[in-house]
């Protein structure tokens, strides 16, 4: 398994920032009062968790699909 260098890492980081910030502003375009309402109720450490539980999620999915490409 090949590790990303550091030029496609930043290009990765940088997509995925983007990615975000797009959603977020769609997500205000629609109806920003609710988006804040939802991520203040939710709290810093609630979105921490979120991000922290997203982050484990894609991790797997690698992982998954490296076990699987390398059983082919």
């Amino acid at each position: 398994m090949k590790s990303l260098d550091a030029r496609r890492r930043r290009s990765l980081l940088a997509l995925s920032l983007a990615a975000m910030l797009a959603y977020f502003i769609a997500a205000a375009a629609v109806d920003a009062q609710r988006l804040l309402d939802g991520l203040s109720a939710l709290g810093s450490a609630g979105i921490g968790g979120v991000l922290a539980l997203s982050l484990l999620n894609y991790g797997l999915r690698y992982l998954r699909w490296a076990a699987y490409l390398a059983a082919l």
